[in-house]
């Protein structure tokens, strides 16, 4: 295998290759931005509480930290999430797919920087990541529910070349092995949601996954003979955009009927009669409202009468 060497310099020049995805991402963040600011979205996290939420996930990541060569080009991953809230937070299993290639640059020296252009017949680098993962709410602003989230999982990773087949990685002795890895990741993120009902909310964020050493097998002397041929990383960031759904009712405390997000009066009685603001109409839960109610004010769980007065 032929020498590919790189530095961890970034290029200068421009950040993007070439215009096109430049201009489709400025335009697809204004046309997010004045929908978000045009809807009426609503901040909803209150009313999650015991409820399950599926997400869909797609966005940018990059590797980097990379032990001697930055040799992979920005790629576009997809994921999901299945969550479940407990106590306030929501906990997540997490799956995560980047497919990166091997960048192309302008000569020896120069690292792939933050660009989208790949080389011809271009290895590629495929990463899987599988995470548990905790989101804890922070202190929101305007329309955004904003969180972080902390999580432990596996990063099963391989490198192939352009027909798909796996690469060979030379170790110290001179021996060839599969260019594959299994490695217990490190996940932390942080991220914003804006509802647009009770079951639905735009997730923007950004996420790190760090590799550490444990399952790997690149120890000892089964290690690469030469790291300046590869784009070994030691860590993944990622941008992402999430379309969350949630299922369940939300929590009404009260049992009025409103839920407490949106509840103004969240210590009714039961049975008693409440307005769109979860305010009773009813003060005496006789089940006749106040405006028809002769007798206002008969002992709870009295028998009454169509005009609300006690039954003789």
């Amino acid at each position: 295998m032929g020498n590919f060497p790189f530095s961890d310099r970034t290029p200068k020049g421009r950040i993007f290759p070439f215009s096109v995805p430049r201009k489709a991402l400025l335009l697809t963040a204004l046309l997010s931005f004045a929908f978000a600011a045009g809807s009426n979205a609503l901040s909803l996290r209150d009313g999650l509480t015991g409820r399950t939420g599926v997400a869909f996930e797609s966005g940018m990541a990059k590797p980097i930290l990379t032990e001697r060569a930055d040799a992979w080009t920005v790629s576009f991953p997809k994921g999901f999430l299945v969550k479940q809230e407990f106590s306030n937070r929501f906990f997540a299993l997490h799956y995560f797919r980047s497919e990166s290639r091997r960048a192309a640059t302008g000569g020896p020296g120069e690292g792939a920087g933050f660009t989208f252009s790949a080389g011809e017949d271009a290895d590629r680098l495929t990463n899987n990541f599988f995470i548990l993962s905790m989101e804890h709410p922070v202190r929101s602003f305007w329309k955004l529910d904003n969180y972080v989230t902390v999580g432990l999982g596996l990063n099963s990773w391989k490198m192939t070349d352009a027909s798909g087949e796996l690469k060979q990685l030379e170790d110290l002795n001179g021996r060839f092995f599969d260019a594959k890895d299994d490695r217990i990741i490190l996940a932390v993120g942080a991220g914003g949601q804006i509802f647009f009902s009770d079951y639905l909310a735009l997730d923007v964020g950004g996420d790190l996954f760090y590799n550490t050493k444990i399952l790997s097998q690149f120890r000892g002397e089964r290690n690469i003979k030469n790291k300046n041929n590869y784009g070994l990383f030691n860590a993944l960031t990622s941008l992402h955009t999430r379309l969350n759904f949630y299922f369940g009712r939300p929590r009404d405390t009260d049992g009025d009927g409103v839920p407490d997000n949106r509840d103004a009066c969240d210590n009714n009685r039961p049975r008693e009669v409440v307005d769109c603001d979860g305010c009773t109409l009813d003060k005496d839960a006789d089940g006749v409202p106040d405006w028809l109610d002769l007798c206002a004010g008969t002992p709870y769980g009295s028998q009454v009468d169509g005009d609300g007065c006690p039954l003789e």
